[in-house]
């Protein structure tokens, strides 16, 4: 997955995993080699100062048990600006 920035300004991209019940449907985050999934959980992870048009990529796992009910369960990641305004 690529995440980029397509403002027009330096900006930092927020990226979250969903909270999903224990046991159903289990999401991983990588960067690299890196498994950033404790990092996304929760307030999740922050990129800092993407310029603009530069992009980070990402690998997003979703695994699910064969025996998983739950049709219609929803998995998603979540890709947000962290822009505040900045004095200047």
């Amino acid at each position: 997955m690529v995440l980029q920035n397509d403002g027009d300004v330096t900006d930092d991209l927020v990226l979250t995993t969903p909270i999903v019940p224990q046991g159903q449907i289990t999401v991983k985050v990588f960067v690299a080699y890196y498994d950033i999934t404790a990092l996304a959980n929760g307030g999740g992870v922050v990129f800092h100062d993407v310029a603009p048009g530069a992009s980070i990529v990402v690998a997003i796992q979703f695994r699910c048990d064969p025996g998983t009910t739950g049709l219609g369960t929803l998995a998603a990641v979540k890709l947000s600006s962290g822009f505040r305004a900045r004095a200047g």
